[in-house]
Parts: C-alpha cells; sequence; structure tokens
C-alpha cells in the first residue's frame, strides 16, 4: 500500500483501467467486437457494504474457477464483515499483469494520469509488481481438490492419518509438464540457468530411485491427494504459476521441498525456508539431493518443519482466515481511495449477488466452484438481491453482448461539466436595458 503514499487513490486513477479495453475501437480486437485480454480486468466497487460489478466479462470466457472463486469467496466475506467503501480491479490470467511493475517506486501502468495505477488484485505476483495479492480461490476452495475440500476428508472419521515414522523416505512430485515462463530469468548460486523442476527432476529420479520419485503425469500417471501424505518429503514446484498443492502440503504432515521462484502468493512472506519447508534449486539445480539426504539424517528437524507448516495453515489458511484477510486489504484500499466510491456515477452497477445467482445456473459456470453451501445461507436475505432488473435473462444478454465495459472514465468527464448558467430573468433584462 505505501506506493501510493499521502496522495493516495484518485477517481481518474481508479478509473484509468477503463482504457485498458475499449470496445468502440473494433481495430484492436477480435472479430467478437472484444480483445482477447479483456477477459482479465473485473472491476469491483463496494457501497454501503453492498458489492457491485462494474463491468460484465464476456460469456465467451466465462468459467475460470479464480473468477468464480473470488466472487463466491468476496460475497461471503461482505456477510461476515461489514466492508468498507472501496473500488479496485481483480485481475484474471495465470500472474499479475506486467502492467502493476513497479521501478524506483514508478509504476509501468501506461495509462493517463502517470506515475500511479488504480488497485489492481492477483492471486500470484513477482517481488517488483504493485499488485495486490489475494488467496487464490480455485485452489482453496474451487477445485474438486482444492485446500478446503483436503482439510475436510482429512476431518472425517474414516480419514487415517499416516504416522511420520510410517511415511516412506522419499521425495514425491506429481504435476503436469508445464513450466513457468520466469524461470528462464532465474540461475541458481552456482551461477548456471535454473532448470525447469518438472522438466529436471524426473531425470534426477532416474539417477537416485532410491531418493525420489517425481514425474509428469503422463510418465508415471496421478496419484489422488490425499495418497500423497504417504511419503515423508513431498516436492512443490510451479506450474504456469504459483504451485497449487503448497498449501495442501503444508497440511500432510510431510516435510514440504519447495522449488526456487521470483513469484509468491499471499502468504509467502509469512512462511520461512528451514522452518516451514526446505528450499531447492538455490544452489544448484541438483541440490535437492543433498536437501534429502540432510532431512533423511535430521529426521527430527524434518519432523519440526512439517509440524511447523500444518500449524501455521491450520491457523492462517482456513477459511476464516482467508475472509479476515481480505477484509484487512479492502479496509487498506479504502483508506488509501480519495473520493467517494458510488454507483451514481457508474453507467453499470450488477449487485454481487444478481451475478452469483446467474453464475448457478449458467452452463458454463455452474459447475466452476461449490456455490450452494454459501448462496444457501445468504442470498435469499441480501438486500441487493431484491433488485429485480438484474435477472438470469438480462444478465445473460449482458454478459452474451461482449460489450459490458462501460468507459466510465468518459462517463465521470460529462458528470463532472458544470452545468451551463441559467439564462437572466426577464426583470434582470430590463434592469439593464
Amino acid at each position: 500500500m505505501s506506493f501510493w503514499g499521502e496522495e493516495g487513490i484518485t477517481e481518474d486513477v481508479a478509473l484509468s483501467v477503463c482504457k485498458y479495453c475499449d470496445v468502440r475501437h473494433p481495430i484492436l480486437h477480435l472479430k467478437m467486437g472484444e480483445r482477447l485480454d479483456c477477459n482479465q480486468p473485473q472491476r469491483i466497487l463496494i457501497q454501503d457494504g453492498h458489492v457491485y460489478l462494474t463491468n460484465l466479462i464476456s460469456a465467451h470466457y466465462l468459467g475460470h474457477p479464480e473468477l468464480s472463486g473470488f466472487l463466491l469467496e468476496l460475497y461471503e466475506t461482505s456477510h461476515h464483515y461489514r466492508l468498507p467503501d472501496a473500488e479496485f480491479v481483480v485481475w484474471f490470467g495465470e500472474e499479475a499483469p506486467a502492467l502493476t511493475r513497479v521501478t524506483n517506486g514508478k509504476s509501468a501502468w501506461p495509462y493517463h494520469p502517470s506515475g500511479s495505477m488504480p488497485p489492481i488484485l492477483h492471486w500470484s505476483k513477482a517481488e517488483d509488481n504493485g499488485a495486490l495479492l489475494i488467496p487464490s480461490a480455485a485452489s482453496f476452495h474451487c477445485a474438486a481438490d482444492s485446500y478446503d475440500h483436503f482439510v475436510h476428508r482429512m476431518k472425517m472419521p474414516n480419514h487415517t492419518e499416516v504416522a511420520w515414522k510410517d511415511k516412506k523416505e522419499i521425495a514425491f512430485g506429481r504435476w503436469n509438464n508445464v513450466c513457468p515462463t520466469y524461470l528462464q530469468t532465474m540461475t541458481t548460486a552456482d551461477g548456471q540457468p535454473m532448470q525447469c523442476p518438472r522438466t529436471h527432476l524426473p531425470l534426477l529420479s532416474k539417477q537416485h530411485p532410491d531418493l525420489l520419485d517425481a514425474f509428469d503425469l503422463d510418465s508415471a500417471g496421478p496419484l489422488p491427494v490425499m495418497k500423497h501424505q504417504q511419503y515423508k518429503y513431498l516436492i512443490s514446484t510451479d506450474g504456469k504459476s504459483i504451485s497449487r498443492k503448497l498449501d495442501k502440503y503444508m497440511q500432510s504432515g510431510s516435510t514440504v521441498l519447495k522449488a526456487q521462484s521470483n513469484r509468491k502468493a499471499f502468504y509467502y512472506d509469512a512462511i520461512k525456508p528451514y522452518e516451514h519447508y526446505l528450499p531447492f534449486m538455490v544452489n544448484s539445480s541438483n541440490d535437492i539431493v543433498d536437501v534429502i539426504n540432510w532431512a533423511k539424517t535430521h529426521d527430527a528437524e524434518a519432523q519440526k518443519i512439517a509440524e511447523n507448516a500444518r500449524a501455521f495453515a491450520n491457523q492462517h489458511l482456513n477459511r476464516h482466515a482467508r475472509h479476515c484477510y481480505l477484509y484487512r486489504l479492502i479496509q487498506e484500499i479504502s483508506k488509501k481511495i480519495k473520493y467517494q466510491a458510488s454507483c451514481k456515477h457508474r453507467r453499470l452497477c450488477v449487485p454481487l449477488v444478481q451475478e452469483l445467482r446467474f453464475l448457478v445456473k449458467f452452463p458454463k459456470t455452474r459447475k466452476t466452484c461449490r456455490w450452494y453451501e454459501i448462496m444457501h445461507h445468504f442470498s435469499h436475505i441480501d438486500h441487493a438481491g431484491k433488485d429485480r432488473h438484474y435477472i438470469y435473462e438480462e444478465t445473460e444478454r449482458l454478459h452474451d453482448e461482449g460489450k459490458c465495459w462501460p468507459r466510465d472514465d468518459l462517463h465521470l468527464k460529462k458528470v463532472r461539466v458544470p452545468p451551463p448558467p441559467p439564462p437572466p430573468s426577464p426583470s434582470a433584462m430590463y434592469m439593464h436595458m
């Protein structure tokens, strides 16, 4: 938050995101009438404790579990806490945009007013990026093997915890054969380019089968994540972006081996190497062999690291803690905003509850997240849901058009234009004759 300093976030800065995607200029857009990346920013406004969407993503791009999941978690948060008035953007893509990089206190954001940027939220970013981190809703809540589901299954009576002494002393990993592009810029301490863990570790596994069982799914086949805990050491690597297993591995009771990365999630700054996990690919691309051998010869220390990770996850990654984090984040954004966020000055303000009711039924989104528990608890008591304007058919029409990207920055200029002075009264005209 320090980026905005005392100047804070003006309305012009907040609405500069409107310039990012302009459906009025077809030369910049696909034949469907929109740019390929217009599916990425979701603009959100909070007023009087209610959450509204000030743009709607094209139906063509709906179905991303991160979008569904974040909207659902934000909605639930709004019923546990009274959210302050605020306005921000949630960016949907594998990582925060390069447009929000900050160098020497200056943002790369290219739109006027220059030198600043709107508050943009994402679940993964580089250290030099000014985006604000949020939990990955797909990983924590929506996916079939989500963190919440993983924890729920571990608490079920028929679940059998694998004791530390019974775990296999092998480092285990399974993943899709995907390497993040940002690893190409990284080196290890020996000065060599860092190898992609997901392609390099299978080679090491063949050389050290007594230490490693780490392969892509095409080579070794999947294993349900609940069964990964039978191994004493679990390997976490980035895919297209940050690992979607790290949070679950921290709950497993096994020691996490985490590959070096220059991307981070919302809680990474709070976990420490050798306290919550063992880092590898730090000294060299082969140093995981030394890390595993250290863990095997320091069994008590490795077990303590596993226990620390689980304790951290229990305290900071549970559902209530994530809602608290979102609330505190929005509080801090609200403190920086120097204007009154209001639907009165927005051309579109769809109550979040109405959008969620649409997503629950829409074919492309109805299976993307666990909707019913939250919607059953809150949607019937939500006053914003009584607005009959955004019923399913109307919301579907707006999504289908693919052009619900209001240029509120231009609209605001019209609102700000002072009205012309009233004509002089007849009596005043007579007095000047």
